[in-house]
């Protein structure tokens, strides 16, 4: 298929006069050409990881628990001890484990290693934690005589520096019994914190009483890190205000200095300054300074594709410089590009990922490969170091977090150009008001999914939305899907990644992925059957291919497939062998589709439909779809709530006044049970209805006996006729009972006063079916009793009465 322009283009444009067929290539172009260069990096960046996992476990010393500073071609390794080293080198693993996530969402792309070599690495990560935490407390008992105490040393950067010390904070937090060093930390950050970058530079280094050759140079580096530290400890510091002025007048500097040909440009603290400045004040950026940054990053790699810092931050008298090196600019950089994460930058990833690519093809060349005493091992050294027989481990921790974070954007990057390109209906995550209950609030919280503070939360979305508690706790899906969804998907540790939500038409299945979505901060994208038809009938099977590539290639979502049966219809069925559609072939596809999207693991996806018993039984079985969950009509206990919320909204919102005859407080019990009988089988959108049309009529007709005519008579999608057919659309009998049998146990309980109604209408099920010569029931009260026993076999407590 040839294009006139290439995927890049449009998306960027925008263009309203874009037609759907040109969009509809440019995904296709996008799958078949510019997704492969961006896996091919992902497999070979997953290929470097995994060789560099086995040399951070070949070249940890058991003896000493630490690692050493470097390794050369027959020689022995060099390197004292060093906490800043062992602090790079334990982040580095808790980076690849995925150890070092406390308190935040799950990781959407984690890096998966096998079980073997994961165990190495966590018994070094252990040996080597355990060794440090001694030598840091040991230290610190030497100098109790101090306000601050001495912790950390290193004989490049002194004691207590701003490098070690950001390292050690991420490691300290991602640690078990380490709350006494986190103390010690919070004191060390305080004290660099309060330095001023702009008047006091010399002080955030102290190489101790006896002095060094080795002088501190202005570099926006180094404040950097004592922020970093700081916001890890989650330190609040009042300079913050002037690290964020210096923050900004140097990121200028280097601007003005990047059009100023031999100048003191230097890219790497360019970097380093946008980075202090979204770390202070997210709204410090804008659109158009962000473009400038990369423009400029865009020209300097024509020059050199490592932004290689030309500005030390330490020197000597001799002429002896240490500068930052190119990886600390690219982590940085990445840092950066993952925080500007909203509309407004979305258009500027495949600029970055460029960025990105020419750097990692920079990086791949300079990997090193030595032999060791066991086997080979390979890394990387410093930039301004030029030694093909060199492995720095310290410069390789870094490299690792580089890694990482590009392969983590070039998946983002993936889910983000597909998504935006199949134009997929996708809803952004809402903070609610309150939390699903008490048993998620410190997550929710923690994630920043619920709006109110701490105290005013309520923790009841459960309790309200839970349509039926009266059937026994089996039925209460909200409170299934709290236990089997979202409080494990909230603690990092999910172990479902799918369910069929069946049950009656407007029984809230959509509520219920919005609510789930919300509650975990994810997106909601919703596909309809019209999805599968936007490349036209002939395309259906073309189209879905694309659109289960694009759905795989996301992650932290919730997908909600909105009643799509007809793509899943049971092979067996009459249903299926009358189908007359271009959805005649497609259930044996979407059986494959499905179980990809569920072995993948990177999202929760949902679907709903109202007709469970004509879904293919393959589909319904473990495997693609973990969990299975009727959604009734609201009971009387969640009816009378709702209208008590509504009635109440209107007195507050004075639609009638106080006193009024609709207002809660003036309806008894018997008044309630009015309301809530003549309100059966009606759903949360219905009574909402009902419920307006009879507060705003006109001259105030609006009575409490009105609303019960009202409710009585408003049309049910929920009725039992709807299943008048079903016993002989399928052989599946069981499917149907599943749904119809808690409908009438409801119905028996509480629809007393719809007796005769439409919606009770049952006749159907005790007539003869002229070719089976049976009826689905051979009378009312069987029908009662078979749907008692189903109920209690479920619910042992139940009682009806």
């Amino acid at each position: 298929m040839t294009l006139e322009c290439p995927y890049t283009d449009l998306a960027a444009h925008g263009s309203e006069s874009t037609n759907f067929e040109a969009i509809l290539q440019t995904l296709e172009f996008y799958l078949a050409d510019g997704i492969q260069r961006d896996r091919e990096d992902i497999l070979a960046i997953e290929r470097a990881l995994l060789e560099t996992c086995d040399t951070i476990t070949a070249t940890f010393d058991a003896e000493r628990k630490n690692w050493p500073y470097e390794i050369r071609v027959a020689e022995s390794a060099k390197g004292v001890d060093s906490h800043s080293t062992a602090t790079m080198m334990i982040r580095a693993i808790d980076l690849l484990g995925g150890l070092g996530q406390k308190g935040t969402s799950r990781p959407a792309y984690p890096f998966k290693i096998n079980a073997d070599d994961l165990e190495k690495l966590v018994l070094s990560r252990t040996n080597a934690f355990k060794a440090l935490a001694d030598s840091l407390r040991n230290d610190r008992e030497q100098q109790e005589d101090r306000k601050v105490p001495i912790i950390t040393r290193s004989g490049t950067y002194g004691r207590n520096d701003p490098l070690t010390l950001s390292f050690l904070a991420e490691v300290l937090l991602a640690s078990d019994d380490a709350a006494d060093l986190i103390d010690d930390a919070r004191l060390i950050a305080k004290q660099l914190t309060d330095i001023d970058p702009t008047t006091s530079f010399s002080t955030f280094f102290n190489f101790g009483d006896e002095g060094s050759a080795s002088k501190p140079v202005t570099n926006a580096f180094v404040p950097l890190l004592v922020v970093r530290a700081a916001q890890a400890l989650r330190h609040q510091f009042g300079s913050a205000v002037s690290y964020l002025r210096y923050f900004e007048s140097t990121l200028h500097d280097q601007l003005s200095y990047s059009g100023i040909p031999d100048s003191r440009f230097d890219p790497a603290e360019l970097i380093f300054s946008l980075e202090g400045m979204l770390r202070l004040s997210d709204q410090a950026i804008d659109v158009r300074l962000f473009d400038r940054v990369l423009e400029v990053l865009e020209q300097a790699q024509q020059t050199s594709a490592h932004w290689r810092p030309s500005k030390p931050f330490l020197r000597t008298e001799r002429g002896l410089v240490l500068f930052p090196i190119s990886v600390e600019a690219a982590n940085s950089l990445l840092w950066c590009c993952e925080s500007l994460d909203d509309e407004r930058f979305h258009g500027r990833s495949e600029r970055y990922v460029l960025l990105f690519r020419r750097f990692w093809n920079w990086l791949a060349a300079r990997r090193v490969s030595l032999p060791s005493a066991t086997q080979r091992v390979s890394g990387w050294h410093s930039d301004h170091v030029a030694d093909p027989d060199s492995i720095q481990l310290w410069d390789t921790a870094q490299v690792v977090g580089f890694l990482l974070g590009y392969r983590r954007s070039l998946h983002n990057h993936i889910a983000r150009t597909t998504l935006r390109l199949s134009r997929f209906n996708v809803r952004k995550p809402k903070a609610g008001s309150q939390s699903w209950s008490i048993h998620t609030r410190d997550s929710q919280h923690s994630l920043g999914t619920v709006s109110s503070g701490l105290k005013k939360d309520e923790a009841r979305l459960r309790e309200t939305f839970e349509p039926v508690t009266s059937l026994g706790p089996y039925f209460e899906t909200y409170r299934k899907i709290e236990e089997e969804f979202l409080v494990p998907w909230l603690e990092q540790n999910p172990r479902s990644y799918s369910m069929l939500l069946y049950g009656p038409p407007g029984t809230g299945k959509t509520t219920v992925a919005e609510n789930l979505a919300d509650a975990l901060g994810f997106s909601l994208i919703t596909i309809t059957v019209s999805d599968f038809l936007a490349g036209g009938g002939g395309e259906v099977e073309a189209r879905a291919k694309m659109m289960f590539d694009v759905l795989q290639a996301q992650a932290n979502v919730v997908i909600l497939f909105d009643e799509i049966d007809e793509l899943v219809l049971d092979r067996s069925s009459k249903r299926h062998g009358q189908q007359d559609t271009v959805f005649k072939f497609m259930t044996p596809g979407m059986l494959t589709k499905l179980n990809d999207l569920r072995r993948a693991k990177r999202s929760i996806f949902i679907m709903a439909t109202n007709y469970a018993y004509r879904i293919d039984p393959a589909i319904r079985r473990t495997g693609r779809i973990d969990e299975n969950y009727l959604l009734l009509p609201p009971d009387s206990e969640s009816r009378q709530r709702m209208i008590k919320q509504f009635l109440l909204s209107a007195v507050r919102e004075k639609a009638i006044p106080k006193d009024h005859d609709l207002d809660p407080a003036q309806l008894d019990g018997q008044k309630w049970e009015a309301l809530t009988k003549a309100s059966f089988f009606l759903g949360y959108k219905d009574i909402e209805a009902a419920v307006s049309r009879v507060i705003h009529q006109k001259k105030d007709k609006g009575t409490r006996a009105e609303l019960e005519r009202e409710l009585l008579g408003w049309g049910r999608t929920t009725t039992l006729r709807l299943y008048n057919g079903a016993f002989h659309e399928t052989d599946d009998r069981d499917a149907i009972e599943r749904e119809f049998f808690p409908l009438v146990e409801m119905a028996t309980r509480e629809g007393g006063l719809l007796h005769g109604n439409p919606a009770l209408d049952i006749s159907e099920m005790l007539k003869v079916d002229q070719k089976t010569n049976k009826a689905p029931f051979t009378s009312e009260e069987e029908m009662n009793d078979l749907a008692l026993k189903f109920v209690k076999e479920r619910s042992p407590d139940y009682d009806r009465e």
